[in-house]
């Protein structure tokens, strides 16, 4: 035990972690890789989708419809398939041992000619069709180049210039880096409902038969229309970089949101210096102190001595490049009340656990929030990265005060562009292969606003205020109704020493299971979730939904959880999807239903059995008793178990600390 334990925080003892053990299961059979295995056969046969005729592509070209577009390769099978989004029509190419020349001129024309959308095609797709439009090429080279671009990962316009091409000019969205944390098109297919989740049918660099290779055709066309789906999801995000792209003259509209700040501003540096910023060299193992800002000011011993701590401990950067949290600070829980916080490089998070805490007339709750947090932060720092150089301070104010400016007149798709521009340079700075990496300059920005937020966190809390929850970049606080002036005097006076500001909603409750997983009702009955309660989309998966949304329409509406789950129609609701490393089966007393590196899920009326890995046949979580739902029509199916469902939704409840 610490010298200091006694009255302060933490203890050098931690309880050993217990392994849980793992039910052995035999790991399934694995009939996908056998050679009668083959999916989807019938429906793979009689496919044959609506072509464009030679003069109707022309006209599509004139009229400007847009193309999804995919590539599939194997030694002796190769394809490249296109379907417009505007018409519904497609055209095609294929290479085969038996027939390995095709239309290259038309295929050229078609790239050169239309607005084309992919998933990973920067990577991929582009360079093995600048290898295909050249003469003399066929299957066995593209699949060759496949091979060294997707297993040896070697650069694509590397591989490209082996076989003599360029690369390869075309005016495409690649819809990958727009997708958050760049999960696979088929866990972004499970993510927004698609009628069929499937991976690829047969083991890269199987010799196909010919039924084989009809699978492969009809499977790459149901990625087309997955990627038709993730398209039509990320428009707005496409429409953010449209706007945004003239004002610097970049396209940035295959850019995630860092990619587009470290775009911007290699544009900018270089029009205001005539320099071209290069990422710094790596400094592993170097050490550093942050700085601390003389305003972070403290009025109890411990969070006095917290102050020291941060102000005399060495962060040190990783071999790597990257920053851990010093363990003298990740191990800290510091208290303040009755409440505990936590420090981290993502933030200051609260310890909270099942906690619903309510409004009345005797009582208001008040979530603070910070806007602009980081961005502010960083400018008061007076810190810029090595590689940009002092110009960095007037480029980041620019982009601050136009996207200000920008919402402050309700230019709003140009404020929430700006506004990823913004947040995504922070990110940035500790990103060792960007020229924005400057880890002091994160770590002042990270630290700097958990020591603010604890410096409001324990004002309060001496003035004798309820701090419910706290996170990132704001706190929720429990109001004596007539202490609500002293409250804002106190947030004022913050906001005086830190040169910051703070936006107040009103909440009538917060029902919290942790500080990650929460439902907040507004005062006018909207709510905001969070974690297992949040929305499923581009950045969740879904996980029995229905469940979630059964709880808030119980906290804000009174509505009992079976009323909303027995009248969903919607089967997206009730379905649970997963990553599996290696992907996972499930084994009936009849046969093996391969399902994929991706499961969806939803649980029936006297379901039996478990969905379990293909490599170790460990259970995948929670699917005891599921079954597999990796296609259906968008229709709700018979004998969903209403039971299993109504007990989640009770779970959830419990955990939120009301039952």
């Amino acid at each position: 035990m610490r010298f200091d334990d006694t009255g302060l925080f933490w203890s050098d003892w931690k309880p050993p972690k217990l392994k849980k053990e793992k039910v052995l299961r035999t790991p399934p059979d694995p009939v996908w890789l056998r050679d009668d295995y083959l999916p989807y056969l019938d429906e793979a046969l009689e496919f044959n989708p609506l072509k464009f005729s030679d003069s109707d592509l022309i006209q599509a070209a004139l009229m400007k419809e847009r193309l999804v577009w995919d590539i599939e390769s194997y030694p002796n099978y190769w394809c490249c398939c296109f379907l417009s989004i505007d018409s519904g029509r497609c055209i095609y190419f294929e290479s085969t041992d038996e027939e390995p020349w095709f239309n290259k001129s038309k295929l050229d024309w078609i790239l050169r000619n239309f607005q084309l959308i992919d998933f990973n095609g920067e990577k991929y797709d582009r360079h093995i069709a600048a290898i295909a439009v050249k003469s003399r090429t066929d299957c066995r080279d593209y699949w060759d180049a496949t091979r060294r671009i997707i297993q040896f990962n070697e650069p694509g316009w590397l591989v490209g210039r082996d076989y003599g091409t360029r690369k390869l000019t075309i005016n495409h969205i690649d819809l990958y880096e727009l997708t958050p944390l760049a999960p696979s098109l088929k866990t972004m297919a499970g993510r927004l409902g698609s009628p069929l989740m499937m991976d690829l049918p047969f083991k890269p660099g199987t010799e196909l038969s010919y039924e084989q290779s009809r699978i492969v055709f009809w499977y790459c066309f149901n990625d087309l229309r997955n990627t038709w789906l993730l398209y039509a999801a990320h428009q707005e995000n496409i429409e953010l970089r449209q706007s945004l792209g003239p004002r610097y003259q970049l396209d940035l509209r295959s850019k995630s949101d860092a990619q587009m700040a470290e775009a911007i501003f290699r544009k900018e540096t270089y029009r205001r210096t005539g320099q071209t910023p290069k990422p710094p060299d790596i400094r592993p193992f170097n050490r550093f102190r942050f700085r601390m800002p003389d305003w972070i000011n403290y009025m109890t011993q411990d969070l006095q001595w917290v102050r020291r701590a941060v102000e005399t401990t060495e962060f040190i950067i990783g071999e790597n490049g990257y920053i851990q949290m010093p363990e003298v600070l990740a191990d800290l829980v510091i208290p303040i009340g009755g409440a505990s916080y936590k420090m981290g490089i993502g933030g200051l998070h609260s310890q909270e656990e099942s906690q619903s805490v309510v409004a009345n007339s005797q009582y208001r709750l008040f979530d603070f929030d910070v806007p602009s947090y980081y961005p502010k932060l960083i400018l008061g720092s007076g810190m810029y990265p090595p590689s940009i150089g002092p110009v960095f301070i007037p480029i980041y104010q620019s982009i601050v005060d136009e996207r200000l400016a920008a919402k402050a007149n309700h230019f709003k798709v140009k404020a929430d562009a700006l506004k990823i521009v913004v947040n995504g340079t922070f990110g940035k700075t500790l990103d060792p292969y960007s020229i924005m990496y400057y880890p002091e300059l994160g770590i002042q920005t990270t630290i700097s606003g958990q020591l603010a937020l604890l410096m409001l966190i324990e004002r309060v809390t001496l003035a004798g205020f309820n701090v419910v929850s706290a996170n990132t970049d704001g706190v929720t606080i429990r109001c004596p109704a007539e202490a609500e002036r002293l409250l804002h005097q106190i947030v004022k006076g913050w906001e005086q020493d830190s040169g910051l500001e703070l936006e107040p909603t009103e909440y009538a409750a917060l029902y919290s299971r942790d500080v990650n997983n929460y439902i907040a009702v507004k005062t006018d009955g909207t709510t905001k979730t969070k974690g297992v309660f949040g929305e499923a989309g581009l950045k969740k998966n879904p996980q029995v939904e229905i469940c979630s949304d059964a709880v808030v329409a119980y906290l804000t509406k009174g509505i009992p959880l079976h009323v909303t789950i027995n009248g969903c129609l919607d089967i997206n609701k009730f379905v649970s999807v997963r990553n599996v490393r290696g992907g996972c089966a499930k084994v009936f007393p009849a046969h093996t239903e391969y399902i994929g590196k991706v499961a969806r899920w939803a649980y029936f009326e006297g379901e039996t059995g478990e969905i379990i890995t293909c490599n170790k046949g460990h259970l995948v979580p929670t699917t005891e008793n599921a079954r597999p739902m990796m296609r259906y029509d968008g229709g709700l199916p018979a004998g969903l178990d209403y039971e299993f469902y109504h007990r989640v939704a009770t779970d959830h409840l419990t955990s939120l600390g009301l039952q």
